[in-house]
């Protein structure tokens, strides 16, 4: 059997790793220059390392930091938690106030029981009849981290993602997050700067990608830039 995996991010190489140790062979097309995805590392100047994509990982992703040891890679404390933060121009706001803060909302939470799915956040926040700037900044954050207005949330999503924000803080990989697709990639045939601009079913009756390259040499499994793959079984 041979596959296919369109797109080289963290889900793809997880599929395609997946497929290789099952002793599939595989190919990973992916239209950028680079592997990770919406995990991305950049190194700056001063040898620091900023994230472009996803930042945080905490005790609960277990998923992803059994796979960085397995991976041989280290992690670092980014001495940072989920509220633990200031508003921009404001005052610098006592830990006590967060902490405070954050054992009446899981009171609240704790108290509905199994009613979690019928209470919005915005209600629980409510609830709690916590005010100033340890409030404002809660509700920033949980509005940023759902991407809809807390009279939207359910209880019942919070509770858990609460949970994770009360830790002692994140982690990420040393060196970078994108560190995991890299070394992820390293055991894959992972073509770079291929697009795929659809698949089809050609008259041998199989699924192929259909791929327009942007620039290098045309791959011998591809006779024209639009061109369908040959198929699969063949390369």
């Amino acid at each position: 059997m041979s596959v296919v995996v369109i797109g080289a991010g963290l889900a793809g190489l997880a599929a395609a790793s997946r497929l290789h140790q099952a002793g599939v062979e595989v190919l990973v097309l992916e239209a950028r220059d680079r592997v990770g995805g919406r995990v991305w590392s950049s190194q700056l100047e001063n040898g620091e390392v900023v994230e472009l994509g996803g930042e945080w990982i905490d005790s609960s992703q277990t998923t992803i930091t059994d796979l960085a040891a397995d991976l041989g890679l280290g992690l670092v404390d980014t001495k940072q938690d989920f509220i633990s933060r200031d508003l921009i121009g404001g005052p610098m706001i006592p830990e006590s106030d967060h902490a405070d803060l954050a054992d009446r909302v899981m009171e609240v939470l704790e108290g509905l029981g199994d009613r979690l799915d019928e209470v919005t956040m915005a209600e629980v926040l409510a609830a709690t009849g916590g005010t100033g700037p340890a409030m404002t900044v809660l509700v920033s954050r949980l509005t940023g981290t759902f991407g809809v207005p807390l009279d939207q949330v359910w209880a019942a999503e919070m509770n858990e993602e609460f949970g994770m924000a009360q830790g002692s803080g994140y982690v990420r990989i040393d060196g970078g997050n994108d560190r995991i697709a890299q070394e992820m990639a390293v055991s894959l045939d992972v073509r770079l700067d291929t697009t795929v601009t659809s698949v089809g079913r050609p008259a041998t009756g199989r699924w192929s990608p259909l791929r327009r390259a942007r620039w290098g040499p045309t791959p011998w499994w591809w006779q024209s830039p639009y061109r369908c793959c040959e198929p699969l079984g063949s390369w």
